[in-house]
């Protein structure tokens, strides 16, 4: 399958798959962790310990939690550092890759976040990159990845 990608200001903005693309899986992660650092702390430090210190912002706002994006999506990935406004120590770290297929319809899956932390959600048309990622983050300081093993 050939796919084209346009860009602007360095981001993905539009991805159509050309040719039959069903057998792709498209990556995607929703992983919690415990910080008492501020948002921007959090972030400043997911973007040097994970991604060579590309930087997340601005602050954005949904219901009842806020967060940053990764100003530039690392292999098509959107990357965001969320934050509870009920809980303000508790966070997640999601990534999702665009689906050419599923763009623009009632199919698109989003991860769905509750209050108290990320619904376990499993998309079997999707490679679930939690594990690897909480792994990763148990080495930040200054984060708490409860499940990470040791």
């Amino acid at each position: 399958m050939d796919t084209v990608a346009s860009s602007v200001n360095g981001r993905v903005a539009s991805v159509r798959a050309l040719g039959n693309d069903m057998a792709t899986k498209y990556p995607y992660c929703c992983v919690s962790f415990r910080s008492t650092d501020s948002l921007e702390v959090v972030s400043r430090k997911i973007s040097h310990s994970l991604f060579g210190g590309i930087p997340f912002g601005p602050l954005m706002n949904w219901d009842e939690i806020e967060g940053m994006e990764l100003t530039y999506d690392v292999l098509g990935l959107t990357v965001c550092v969320k934050q509870s406004f009920k809980h303000p120590n508790n966070f997640w770290l999601e990534l999702e890759a665009l689906d050419p297929n599923s763009v623009g319809t009632e199919k698109q899956d989003e991860i769905v976040l509750y209050f108290d932390g990320p619904e376990e959600v499993a998309f079997p048309d999707r490679v679930n990159l939690s594990g690897y990622v909480q792994f990763l983050l148990k080495h930040v300081p200054g984060l708490e990845v409860p499940g990470a093993n040791e």
